[in-house]
């Protein structure tokens, strides 16, 4: 699974049937689907509560 993140405009994509939308003024994201992400700011990382995790790196823009 991948997600691009598109910093200027404020929104993060997963390229799944699925797409994300983040607000970045709230500080938060939303997942068109029935499960739910948290996100921690301080770490600049986002978990996802299911069986796989995300990790993001606000420095260098791109998933680990």
């Amino acid at each position: 699974m991948h997600i691009v993140s598109h910093g200027k405009k404020g929104k993060m994509y997963k390229e799944r049937e699925d797409t994300y939308r983040f607000l970045w003024e709230e500080g938060k994201m939303y997942k068109e689907r029935e499960d739910a992400y948290r996100f921690s700011w301080e770490e600049g990382k986002m978990y996802k509560e299911r069986e796989d995790t995300y990790r993001f790196s606000w420095g260098e823009r791109k998933n680990v």
